[in-house]
């Protein structure tokens, strides 16, 4: 699974085409990574759990993953694989860091407000 979503490295390229897929995949970590660290895992599988669209992003991308991953080990050909994957990925993650920053906004306007 990490293979097919973050392969190939930066350091892994010997041709322009797989630098950039690497730079690309650098930014899906880094994405991946950050929504991890400020959501926090408790929150990702509590939104996992919750809405459907979570779901339906988690396990197409999961599924997709893992038939790429054991298949292919040619970087060219996994860069053209995973191409369906990636949108739902990154929604998924760009949604959920979206949802974490309006809970804790809303958490920060109540502690403001302070009834009369």
């Amino acid at each position: 699974i990490f293979a097919a979503l973050y392969r190939p490295f930066i350091w892994e390229a010997r041709t322009v085409f797989i630098l950039l897929s690497g730079i690309e995949n650098f930014v899906l970590l880094f994405l991946t990574i950050l929504v991890f660290l400020k959501a926090g895992i408790r929150f990702v599988f509590k939104q996992f759990s919750e809405n459907p669209f979570y779901i339906f992003c988690f396990v197409y991308t999961l599924s997709l993953a893992i038939g790429i991953g054991l298949s292919t080990s040619n970087f060219g050909a996994l860069v053209r694989f995973k191409i369906p994957l990636v949108p739902f990925f990154l929604m998924a993650l760009l949604l959920m860091y979206n949802k974490n920053k309006e809970i804790k906004k809303k958490k920060r306007d109540n502690k403001k407000t302070f009834p009369i």
